[in-house]
């Protein structure tokens, strides 16, 4: 047992044990060290977080090294009705559905990114209340490809959350994923300055 309450491991995954963030605020986070996938038997499961809630906000960082699987769904994180994923075009793909699971309120993707020996950042944040708020970046560039982004509610609360394959144990990741921060309900703009004089030394706080 690692981390918080219900956070499991399976046996074969290597790296860094994990932690949930428990703060008793609206930004609880998922943080998660680090571990090598081997696209087939690894997979790291939770139960639910601990004062989650469905909203309208989120923001995920993460570095990623594509080891294989080219050309198939390679989930990175995966909560049944919110997805972080390489997708089978080789693009990273944000998605989020509504709670009856039906229809896409969230959709953004990438460039394709091939299997190999490059590290990328991917950091990305949306607000659906609020067009034209959606962020994706990958190594620092704007790289987001908006299909659908709609003013609506996405279902965070699932009872099972995944990292490295989906929820149903299938279309595992093959790679290296690392320094992994969620926490949905919570935007961040990484397109104005925050902590630094302009966006970019903003954005690359997070990297």
């Amino acid at each position: 047992m690692y981390g918080g309450p219900g956070l499991t491991r399976t046996p074969g995954v290597s790296g860094i044990p994990i932690t949930m963030g428990q703060q008793s605020v609206a930004w609880r986070p998922f943080i998660f060290g680090g571990a090598t996938f081997g696209g087939s038997a690894n997979l790291i499961r939770s139960s639910d977080f601990t004062g989650n809630a469905d909203g309208k906000t989120g923001t995920l960082s993460c570095w990623v090294r594509i080891d294989g699987g080219d050309g198939g769904f390679r989930y990175i994180y995966n909560a049944g009705r919110f997805d972080f994923y390489v997708n089978a075009g080789n693009q990273f793909q944000v998605l989020g559905k509504q709670n009856t699971g039906s229809t896409t309120r969230l959709n953004f993707t990438s460039s394709a990114y091939a299997a190999g020996t490059t590290w990328r950042h991917v950091l990305a944040s949306w607000n659906l209340a609020t067009a034209g708020t959606g962020r994706l970046y990958v190594n620092d560039a704007d790289d987001k490809t908006e299909n659908v982004y709609t003013d609506a509610t996405i279902d965070y609360t699932r009872a099972t959350h995944t990292i490295g394959g989906d929820t149903s144990e299938a279309q595992r990741f093959n790679g290296v994923i690392a320094e992994f921060w969620f926490a949905p309900n919570t935007y961040i703009d990484f397109n104005v300055a925050d902590c630094s004089s302009t966006p970019t030394a903003s954005r690359r706080i997070w990297a």
